[in-house]
């Protein structure tokens, strides 16, 4: 055995006196066992003593050998007992229930449940979210009228604060992916165009297709990813933290103090996220008709300005305003929302991107549908 553990046996009368000295830890707690078998099991006897006293480090696998062995004395039917030990070890034993570790536990399969009672239960939760959405609404609508009426009242130091980490801070990211978004559309159009001889139209696709439609939704999935979960996960914190509960007790509205400045950053920064986001998709097309197709780059520019007019612009201006006051709503809801432990804050931040993002493609669905009939 290592460490220097070792095991001594020896028999008096009736009684096998077993004294264990050195550390006794998890790396030979097996192999003591082991030898502790091999040894007794030539020795006849009815009482079985154990001495601790020079036992140097003990923890719960010295706990579990000696379970093992008083489990061992009673498949033998002999008295076990403890006779010396260390003030630490007796400390320690004291906190231990060996009685209930000795008991194997028994894990019971919950009783699922049938078709029936999931579909209750889930509807239940449905009308529950539905009026919880219902009263965080109508409290925010009124915070809102307030900071309306009082504009002296809203926190405008932290709404800078936050349109810059729901703004600025995701230009670069939201640059990448509508430049990239542009390229694909660009091919993918001019391998289509090009059979009828069209390809001067990939521009009307890439700019129609990334002011009304792709470059509304992809920002807002962008902002739902990073701010509607932060939002979630800040207000989740200060709810499991009891901060929410010490601004109450001080009179100060949650939804004033923390929901407003977040729904008017988010709100600000959303028409310029888009307005970058439709620039950076234009260019993308523009770089892919200069590399790799044969049309002129004044005649690319001035086909995918003829396509855009204000109508179609305003269109995705403004989805982006009803995204952004979706997102940071449905961020700060689910934040507000978070019971219990830090588990759930995580818990809270997923539902919130899940559903802003199911929000996001709802809206810009019935947007397409009221816009282009």
């Amino acid at each position: 055995m290592s460490d220097n553990l070792r095991i001594e046996i020896n028999k008096d009368g009736n009684t096998a006196n077993v004294k264990l000295v050195g550390r006794l830890d998890v790396k030979n707690a097996s192999d003591l066992l082991l030898q502790f078998q091999t040894k007794i099991s030539n020795i006849h006897f009815e009482k079985l003593s154990l001495d601790l006293s020079e036992i140097s480090y003990f923890d719960s696998a010295g706990a579990a050998v000696v379970i093992e062995i008083e489990r061992f004395c009673k498949e033998q039917n002999c008295y076990f007992s403890v006779t010396r030990m260390t003030d630490d070890i007796k400390n320690f034993l004291s906190l231990v229930d060996i009685n209930l570790l000795a008991t194997p536990v028994r894990f019971v399969s919950p009783k699922r449940e049938t078709v029936i009672i999931r579909t209750g239960k889930a509807t239940l939760k449905f009308f529950d979210d539905l009026k919880n959405i219902i009263v965080f609404i109508g409290e925010v609508t009124v915070a809102l009228m307030r900071a309306i009426i009082n504009p002296r009242y809203v926190r405008w130091g932290d709404i800078l604060v936050i349109f810059e980490r729901a703004g600025v801070n995701a230009v670069p990211i939201l640059i990448t992916i509508q430049f990239l978004i542009g390229v694909i559309l660009a091919l993918l159009g001019a391998g289509q165009l090009a059979q009828f001889g069209a390809e001067i139209y990939i521009a009307n696709l890439v700019a129609i297709a990334m002011v009304q439609e792709l470059g509304p939704m992809i920002t807002a999935v962008l902002v739902a990813g990073r701010s509607g979960a932060a939002f979630a996960a800040e207000i989740g914190t200060m709810k499991v933290s009891e901060e929410i509960d010490a601004l109450e007790s001080m009179g100060i509205n949650p939804q004033h103090f923390l929901v407003i400045p977040r729904i008017i950053a988010v709100t600000l920064a959303m028409p310029c996220l888009l307005l970058i986001a439709n620039v950076a998709g234009i260019v993308g097309g523009i770089v892919t008709v200069m590399l790799f197709l044969n049309i002129p780059t004044s005649a690319y520019i001035t086909q995918t300005l003829d396509s855009i007019n204000m109508y179609i612009i305003f269109q995705g201006f403004v989805k982006s305003i009803i995204f952004a006051i979706l997102i940071s709503g449905v961020g700060c809801m689910r934040g507000f929302e978070v019971k219990g432990g830090a588990g759930n804050v995580g818990l809270s931040t997923t539902s919130a991107v899940v559903s802003g993002i199911f929000l996001i493609v709802v809206f810009n669905g019935l947007f397409t549908v009221i816009f282009n009939t």
